[in-house]
């Protein structure tokens, strides 16, 4: 049997819309309003959302009817210097052109898992 996967430090915090987004249409859509907007502005296109490895492992796992914690360690040898994580603040965009995130977290990681091939398939 192989060895189970291992993290990092599962209790790190990230901000996941470049993991997850970096040119997909949740951007482009943001575009649009920006263009529209009645002035030029400065604008930060974000989801305001903080997240940890862990509560993402632990969709994934769920998604798949599994417990994360009985499949998954986590290795302090692999550990990485933590870094400062940002979290955007999309409030201004909301409020001059209406635009905010069209999913969260949740919704978007379960929606990778589906869309990727095989990646549910029984072993």
């Amino acid at each position: 049997m192989p060895p189970p996967p291992s993290l990092e430090d599962a209790n790190a915090w990230k901000s996941w819309i470049r993991e997850f987004q970096p040119d997909e249409i949740y951007y482009l859509a943001a575009f649009q309003p920006i263009l529209r907007a009645p002035e030029p502005d400065d604008f930060i296109i974000a989801t305001g959302e903080r997240h940890t490895v862990a509560d993402l492992v632990a969709i994934v796992f769920s998604h798949l009817g599994l417990n994360w914690e009985e499949h998954v360690e986590e290795d302090s040898t692999i550990l990485i210097r933590p870094g400062v994580t940002r979290i955007g603040d999309y409030s201004h965009l909301k409020e001059v052109t209406g635009w905010a995130p069209s999913c969260d977290f949740e919704t978007r990681i379960q929606g990778i898992v589906e869309e990727t091939p095989g990646f549910a398939d029984e072993p």
